[in-house]
């Protein structure tokens, strides 16, 4: 671990990993075949040392968690599913096969005594060491003790011990050999015990903790958690105003939010003005989109509105000083690129090698931009035909730029999305143009700040591609002219609603991850945000039948429609056809 100290270099941090887990299994190795001692306990042992002289060693302390959170799992299961099955062979009488029970009535009373007892036991030690733990660390009162005695759950580590003794004089005798006897029967008692204090203590741990009030947060931690609930509205009311500043969110429904976001029902004037101001002041000039606030017109008053619209507007001076501030940048990067391209001519090949590494480029920063924005929730992780159409569309983009082609991406979008075009027409199409567009803009906002050579002015291979993702844009938005305003904004007002819980949950999982907020606190919250995407799903869910009974209407309206010009053109006819005949009767009388 100490050597592996380059932290910068991933494989090191994969191969630390690994070096743990191999410890760990040659630690067993050792004790257990060569040293003849128990390998579950010197493998127990082998991980405090580990968490005590190596955790400040570690380089990616992410990777490493969830690395042993999933081997965890994954070895648990397997560990209680060979217990469990050993377990119902020897209490079923299965094994050994004599003819005496091994498992009766009084070893099930016996199961019982032991329970009994190392309840006891546990209650007397604590007891017993109460005085010391209650004036040293945390200070623990006598609540907290008398639930540490209840709740001592055996599992893991005690049923391995009873396997491997098992196991161990089963390797060293025949079959009918009495010597196994014990061994059966303590792993009996074992895998009993372990199964009592899940159904026991497990079951009554959560009256107990409440009858002890150890349920109850102090008056200072529930003030704490408020002010972090305080700080997540403001958060979600600010993350509202930016994605109001995109134009396919001009047209949004305020109550669709209030019902769908359950922290955001009752807004004020005074916190929406300070959310306007906090984006205003926090975003470059040149990066700030004027909100849409239309939708808060229904919530306040004529005046209260005027003025937040007054708020959100950027004044005339502060976008002259942007752009002389821009002139000037441009005017010295024009310079720069006026001497240095005196030197030297970019003839047709270098400008194609340089097109097609910069499309390739800004092809990556469009992926990473992609996985960013379902990460952060502005794209719905729970919609997979927009995300696979996105991840379809980015892979025929590469191919593209690696043949040194136009970009295509959005043709490619649509192509995949074709199978199910019958299905969800409006909605689909909506979530899809929304990510498709906002990860072009943001990707085209990165690729100019980080790839090119300067904001102020592009060289014409950097040019080319910034104007190819824009009529990428341009085709995808030219969606929206086809869908009707109605079904818009109730989609768009719930593609918003389901942004803002997304990122409340992401803000939130940041808190946890920060130690602000404990697992417990957070549950609630992560449940209530749950609920209302279930709600939002089904909302859509109704949405869409009726956007297709609505076109199934308008089908059969305009076939009945067809149906009678055909017959009333079939009547002109037939009507003309006899005032001509009759014509000619009378001109041969």
């Amino acid at each position: 671990m100490y050597l592996l100290n380059r932290r910068f270099n991933d494989e090191e941090c994969v191969v630390q990993v690994m070096a743990t887990f191999v410890t760990a299994y040659l630690t067993f190795y050792v004790a257990e075949p060569v040293l003849h001692t128990s390998g579950v306990i010197a493998v127990v042992i082998c991980g405090i040392t580990t968490r005590a002289f190596a955790r400040m060693l570690i380089q990616d302390h992410e990777m490493m968690k969830k690395f042993w959170l999933l081997v965890e799992h994954i070895l648990n299961t397997l560990l209680f599913i060979l217990g469990g099955v050993l377990w119902g062979m020897v209490i079923s009488n299965v094994d050994p096969p004599h003819l005496v029970e091994s498992f009766g009535l009084q070893e099930w009373g016996f199961l019982v005594v032991i329970f009994i007892m190392m309840t006891i036991v546990r209650f007397f030690l604590f007891s017993v060491f109460y005085p010391i733990i209650s004036r040293i660390g945390t200070k623990s009162c006598w609540q907290e003790m008398v639930f540490q005695s209840f709740g001592g759950l055996r599992g893991a580590v005690g049923i391995a011990l009873a396997l491997a003794l098992d196991s161990e004089v089963a390797n060293d005798t025949v079959l009918i050999d009495p010597r196994r006897d014990p061994t059966h029967l303590l792993f009996g008692f074992t895998g009993g015990i372990a199964l009592l204090t899940l159904l026991v203590n497990g079951v009554l741990a959560g009256p107990v903790l409440k009858s002890l009030g150890l349920n109850r947060s102090s008056k200072e931690r529930t003030r704490i958690v408020d002010s972090y609930g305080e700080h997540l509205r403001k958060s979600t009311i600010e993350q509202m105003i930016i994605l109001l500043g995109r134009d396919h969110y001009s047209n949004i429904d305020i109550r669709t939010i209030q019902n769908s976001v359950p922290f955001l029902k009752k807004l004020t004037y005074h916190e929406l003005r300070f959310a306007v101001r906090t984006v205003k002041d926090n975003t470059p000039l040149y990066e700030y989109s004027q909100p849409h606030l239309s939708l808060f017109e229904d919530i306040l008053s004529k005046d209260e509105y005027k003025k937040l619209e007054a708020i959100s507007v950027v004044e005339l001076y502060q976008r002259f000083r942007t752009a002389a501030a821009r002139i000037a940048m441009q005017s010295a990067s024009s310079a720069f690129s006026l001497t240095s391209s005196s030197h030297s001519v970019v003839d047709k090949e270098e400008f194609s090698a340089q097109l097609k590494e910069l499309r390739l480029v800004f092809v990556d920063v469009l992926k990473s931009t992609q996985f960013a924005q379902i990460a952060n929730g502005q794209i719905d992780a729970r919609r997979g035909m927009v995300l696979f159409a996105l991840d379809r569309g980015v892979a025929s983009a590469e191919d593209e730029a690696s043949s040194n082609l136009p970009l295509d991406e959005w043709k490619a979008c649509l192509n995949a999305t074709r199978r199910f075009s019958k299905f969800k027409v409006d909605e689909t199409n909506l979530h899809l143009v929304t990510g498709f567009v906002e990860a072009h803009e943001e990707a085209q906002a990165s690729f100019r700040r980080d790839f090119c050579d300067s904001r102020a002015i592009l060289s014409p291979a950097e040019k080319q591609v910034m104007e190819e993702s824009k009529s990428q844009i341009q085709a995808a938005k030219s969606v929206f002219d086809k869908i009707a305003p109605d079904t818009m904004r109730d989609v768009m007002s719930l593609q918003l609603a389901s942004a803002l819980l997304n990122n409340a949950a992401i803000l939130i999982g940041k808190y946890v991850k920060e130690g602000l907020l404990k697992p417990v606190e957070a549950e609630s919250y992560l449940e209530d945000f749950q609920e209302s995407l279930e709600e939002l799903e089904e909302e859509e869910e109704l949405l869409s039948k009726s956007v297709k009974e609505e076109h199934e209407e308008h089908k059969k309206a305009a076939e009945a429609w067809d149906e009678e010009a055909v017959k009333e053109e079939n009547k002109n006819g037939n009507k003309k056809k006899a005032e001509a005949f009759k014509d000619d009767e009378i001109a041969d009388a």
